[in-house]
């Protein structure tokens, strides 16, 4: 599938913006974010983008289900999109570990 910029667009327009964002990152078929603000995410549009097959909350991350092979186009304009710094997995487990802890001091 071609990924189209504007549907990229749509996606950070959906979830809050750019300036809703924390952090980004990507598994084999989700774009799996941390968000300052999990209700300003705009459920219907995301629901009608062609790009996404499905979304959630899981593991303090906000989850859009795009797809194996096209998550990685996806996940690459997101990042030049937003200048969110890319970060692994492991590096979003660690962060979302201390932010638990914090809210727990």
């Amino acid at each position: 599938m071609a990924v189209k910029r504007k549907d990229v667009n749509a996606i950070v327009e959906a979830i809050g913006g750019k300036q809703n964002l924390d952090k980004a990152t990507h598994c084999v078929t989700r774009l799996r974010l941390v968000l300052k603000n999990d209700s300003e995410v705009d459920k219907t549009v995301l629901d009608e983008n062609l790009l996404v097959k499905g979304q959630f909350k899981a593991d303090h991350q906000y989850q859009i289900v795009i797809g194996p092979g096209t998550v990685d186009e996806v996940y690459k304009q997101f990042i030049e999109e937003t200048g969110v710094e890319a970060s692994s997995k492991n590096e979003k487990k660690k962060q979302l570990h201390k932010r638990v802890i914090h809210y727990n001091v």
